[in-house]
């Protein structure tokens, strides 16, 4: 994509991966969002002041408060690992495409992954856990969102029946998830960084090329 394409062509691309970071997401997407673009804007300021203000707000809004669970570390430690990641491929391969480098970074953070999994065992069993634990919540406000809009008479035994089974697959695959909500939340990331940093419109391909 040229610097020249025009705007109609690029935002449905960032909407797009957008709505697929939340819609697909485990972890909260705007950290998956966030701490990269942050520490994009870091290694590459380029010369906008906006772009640092709000890197600098996205780092103080992401670790400011004391952590309430698990849940809170993995959260921040993914995020801050995959974007390191990212940032290091762009460094390293600044012609590449959006694509590769985002795979990379996704590779490279999961095995970063395994390896303190071989080294730490527990720490599988305490990731799913805590994962699976955000993930009852959610389902627990989905229906308690749904009997608060249809009212305790209309809301049936089967939508909740539906609801803890749609919690349950999250459950069973939310690695996978994880890996397509995370490379969604870079390419939005990524392409923050080249519009409020450096002042370009490109950044993305095609959406069929997710």
């Amino acid at each position: 994509m040229s610097d020249n394409e025009p705007r109609e062509r690029v935002w449905p691309r960032v909407l797009g991966l957008l709505l697929l970071s939340v819609a697909l997401a485990v972890l909260q997407p705007i950290l998956l969002i966030g701490l990269p673009f942050a520490l994009l804007v870091l290694v590459h300021p380029g010369h906008r002041l906006p772009a640092l203000a709000l890197a600098g707000i996205v780092l103080a809004l992401s670790f400011t408060g004391a952590p309430q669970s698990g849940i809170w570390y993995l959260e921040r430690g993914w995020a801050v690992l995959v974007g390191g990641w990212f940032v290091a491929l762009t460094l390293a391969w600044p012609n590449r495409p959006f694509t590769p480098r985002a795979l990379g970074a996704l590779g490279g953070a999961l095995g970063w992954a395994a390896a303190l999994f071989l080294v730490w065992p527990q720490g599988w069993t305490v990731t799913d856990w805590v994962v699976s634990e955000r993930i009852l919540q959610g389902s627990s406000t989905t229906v308690e969102a749904l009997r608060t809009f249809q009212g305790e008479e209309a809301f049936s035994e089967t939508v909740l029946e539906t609801v803890g089974r749609a919690a349950e697959l999250q459950g069973r695959v939310f690695p996978a998830l994880l890996g397509l909500s995370t490379v969604a939340g870079l390419g939005v990331a990524w392409w923050l960084h080249q519009r409020l940093a450096l002042g370009r419109r490109s950044g993305l391909g095609p959406l069929g090329d997710f």
